[in-house]
């Protein structure tokens, strides 16, 4: 049997992982090419993650595992191909982290492209974290 966490325990996880965006200002959500250049970094909310299924109250404790992002802003582009992103805190420490891609592309947040040109905006409209099962 493989190894697995109650909802109780979940609920806590994604607690503690969303909350620690918030530590020193508002969280960034970086998106970085393979070599780890940053491509563009678009600032959270302050708080960043609202309570599972209660849209625009912000903070609150996670349901069943589940976060939902509160209004990231938009931002530019510098020229790359972005493949990867990190979640900082406010003091650009890293929270988590994952893949890009486009549609189909295995990715854990779906961008409608990655090739970014320079003044090329880019915008989250909507982002959630859900602790492991």
């Amino acid at each position: 049997m493989a190894v697995y966490h109650s909802d109780i325990t979940r609920n806590e996880i994604t607690d503690l992982v969303v909350d620690k965006i918030d530590i020193s200002g508002p969280g960034k959500l970086k998106f970085l090419n393979t070599a780890g250049t940053t491509i563009s970094t678009l600032l959270f909310s302050n708080p960043a993650f609202q309570q599972s299924g209660v849209v625009g109250t912000g903070g609150g404790a996670a349901t069943v595992g589940l976060a939902y992002a509160n209004a990231i802003t938009d931002s530019v582009c510098i020229d790359g191909i972005i493949s990867k992103f990190i979640v900082t805190n406010g003091a650009d420490v890293v929270v988590f982290g994952g893949t890009v891609s486009i549609a189909n592309g295995g990715g854990n947040i779906i961008l409608s492209s990655v090739d970014m040109n320079a003044n090329d905006t880019i915008s989250v409209s909507a982002l959630t974290y859900t602790a492991p099962q």
